[in-house]
């Protein structure tokens, strides 16, 4: 058969063993290309860390650029209509950290290495630009949040989670190269549970 491989052979059914080859070798390449669209947040986000590091950025310190963003900057996802403000915080060195966000026309978020957003603030969150005081706690922390603030979700309140429709949905388990537990089925799915539904 004709595809954009070239053509695959069928012999009784079953490829042949250049086919076998060459479908592999698109297999290799596909997984190739998914790994670097994926982690190019996390390496982006590593370089931006380094690069702060080296302009002197102390933990809990800040850049702000001091023009708008131009084609011939190496970064990802901006936009030339805003000035960008970007700081790094360690929570491992610093503990909790308060973050005070004045009332003003400001639309920011915090975001985690892979840039999935982990808390909106500013007149995208929830005090709409009435000023926001926002605790962040390190991963692990088993104290009390004192009230007043917004604390974000750690990630091991939210591990591994999806947006989900109103009402119901299905839910399919797509694997490669499956291993021996997946095969004979003595592998267990973990129990899939409701997160910040806002319902019971």
């Amino acid at each position: 058969m004709k595809t954009r491989l070239g053509i695959l052979e069928v012999d009784h059914g079953l490829p042949t063993p250049a086919t076998r080859r060459k479908l592999y070798d698109e297999l290799d390449f596909q997984r190739a290309v998914q790994g670097v669209i994926w982690a190019e947040p996390a390496i982006n986000n590593a370089l931006f860390q380094r690069a702060m590091v080296n302009a002197g950025v102390p933990n809990l310190g800040a850049m702000v650029y001091d023009k708008r963003m131009h084609p011939g900057q190496e970064t990802l996802t901006p936009n030339q209509s805003v000035i960008y403000l970007y700081d790094t915080i360690n929570l491992a060195d610093t503990g909790p950290v308060v973050h005070i966000v004045p009332e003003a026309p400001i639309n920011a978020g915090f975001f985690d290495m892979w840039m999935r957003p982990v808390l909106d603030f500013g007149t995208v969150g929830p005090n709409k630009g009435r000023g926001d005081r926002i605790l962040i706690l390190p991963p692990g922390y088993t104290g009390e949040a004192p009230e007043g603030y917004l604390v974000p979700p750690g990630p091991e309140k939210e591990a591994n989670w999806l947006p989900a429709p109103a009402g119901s949905f299905d839910v399919h388990l797509r694997t490669y190269v499956p291993q021996k537990a997946l095969l004979d089925g003595s592998y267990k799915l973990p129990p899939i549970v409701r997160a910040n539904s806002g319902s019971d």
